[in-house]
């Protein structure tokens, strides 16, 4: 018993009290007020980071329909490359928001700076890989030369110059776990907004009446890397100008290996949600391209439900470092109140979307430059997987929760599952018993399935947890 009482007293190292952290408000805060400040800056950013996702298909669209097959094709890759900066991100985010939490800020700062390591070393591996991956993915899924050469103009690039996104979204996570939602916001817009305004003069050769550069795919892929790097210089640029609550910059950096895998045991579990949706989005697009306009259909769905997902996951940007605070500060009451707001909002975004999918997909699938057939895929395709949106709230609310609590292994079991145990057996079956259609029930059918199973853990893993806090606040208390 004493042992833990010195573990707990070592980790509740004191930051003077003259000193006034941004992070303070994350205890003191009413909690509505609190998460309003705190999502709406990264819902926004994400909103805007959706927009783009449509506005910049939009233009690629109109080099013809292989340019979005191509891009489709490829997306796999993209998912790889953002699921390695949210891991590394979300698990400096919810480290540094705890330990914060536990006032040892000595210990934040040590797994920021040992972040942007992380980051850069990821930049670097993917730079090495743009150099042979790109093309041989490809081949695996078409032999037409027109896509295949779309991919090498698009993917190869964007591999290539991915350090820019790894280190703006590692960066922008460390700021929030700090409570700082503006300087992520700002830097998102700005990113979107330079890739916006240079698409069309660098893809086409003539936009409003402006002679463009008339890149094609090689556009694109340049104004992407371009509004990345602006994102990320902005990013950077506010750990230099004004003094945060941790530091992102080496300097002082005490590298050791305890620190990258207290980043990693919580960020593996968001790597591996996100990679094994590469994965699974492989094999549903081998299953797909037996059929004219399977990956078509898709990679417009794909690209249609960012607008829907990404105000969510921009939500639990603002929620898990108020979830990972309070639990460290062992503020039971306060956790419980953001788990229930946060709930309850991302279920109303969710059923925004589950209406506009299910009443109007002729008027989204009308924006892109699809064939007639291809349209009338995609409103087929929307209105059965949009049936998941409802479960998805849960589920994703529910790992957030098991992340804040540094219960790695059930998040990451959750995503395992609903992946290889549920999405991918069942795309196989459904598509053997019903053909095109049955491929899409797979994705509701898993969310489903999941989400039975790994509330009740949820709830059992949080009442255990909390439980232990109080007892080692029980345990302090009675040695002071």
């Amino acid at each position: 018993m004493q042992n833990e009482t010195e573990k707990l007293n070592n980790v509740n190292e004191e930051v003077p009290t003259s000193q006034s952290l941004t992070s303070d408000k994350l205890k003191s805060m009413p909690v509505g007020k609190l998460l309003f400040t705190m999502a709406l800056p990264a819902i926004v950013s994400m909103f805007i980071e959706s927009l783009y996702n449509i506005i910049d298909s939009l233009y690629v669209s109109k080099l013809g329909q292989e340019a979005l097959d191509a891009i489709g094709i490829g997306r796999p890759l993209i998912m790889i490359i953002i699921a390695t900066a949210v891991g590394i991100g979300v698990g400096a985010n919810a480290f540094v928001a705890r330990q914060l939490g536990f006032k040892n800020r000595k210990k934040a700062d040590q797994i920021a700076k040992t972040s942007l390591i992380l980051a850069i070393g990821a930049g670097l591996v993917f730079l090495a890989l743009s150099f042979f991956v790109p093309v041989p993915f490809v081949k695996l899924f078409t032999s037409n030369e027109t896509i295949i050469a779309y991919e090498k103009d698009y993917i190869s690039l964007y591999m290539a110059f991915s350090m820019f996104s790894i280190v703006s979204i590692v960066g922008a996570k460390v700021l929030q776990a700090t409570g700082n939602m503006r300087v992520p916001m700002i830097s998102q817009i700005v990113g979107c907004v330079t890739n916006i305004i240079l698409d069309p003069f660098l893809i086409f050769e003539e936009f409003l009446g402006i002679e463009g550069l008339g890149m094609g795919m090689k556009g694109a892929a340049i104004a992407t890397i371009i509004g990345q790097a602006v994102s990320c210089a902005y990013v950077l640029l506010a750990f230099v100008v004004k003094k945060q609550d941790v530091s992102i910059f080496p300097k002082g950096l005490k590298f050791n290996y305890k620190n990258v895998w207290s980043i990693l045991n919580i960020g593996l579990p968001t790597f591996i949600l996100n990679a094994m949706g590469s994965f699974t989005t492989i094999i549903i697009n081998s299953i797909l391209k037996q059929y004219e306009n399977g990956i078509t259909v898709m990679s417009v769905f794909f690209i249609c439900q960012s607008f829907v997902f990404m105000p969510v996951f921009g939500l639990t940007q603002g929620t898990m470092p108020i979830l990972s605070y309070n639990y460290g500060a062992n503020l039971r009451h306060r956790y419980n109140r953001c788990f229930k707001l946060s709930l309850i909002t991302a279920l109303c975004f969710m059923l925004f979307g589950l209406v506009i999918f299910q009443f109007f997909p002729q008027l989204i699938a009308t924006i892109f430059s699809l064939s007639v057939v291809a349209k009338a895929d995609t409103v087929l395709a929307f209105r059965i997987l949009s049936i998941s949106f409802l479960p998805a709230a849960f589920s994703i609310l529910t790992i957030t929760l098991l992340q804040s609590l540094n219960a790695g292994f059930y998040s990451m079991s959750m995503s395992l599952l609903r992946q290889l145990g549920f999405v991918i057996p069942f795309a196989f079956l459904l598509n053997f018993l019903f053909g095109f259609k049955g491929v899409f029930y797979c994705y509701p059918i898993a969310e489903i399935f999941t989400l039975l199973i790994f509330l009740p853990i949820a709830f059992g893993k949080y009442k255990r947890s909390f439980q232990k806090r109080e007892q080692l606040e029980l345990l302090k208390q009675g040695a002071e």
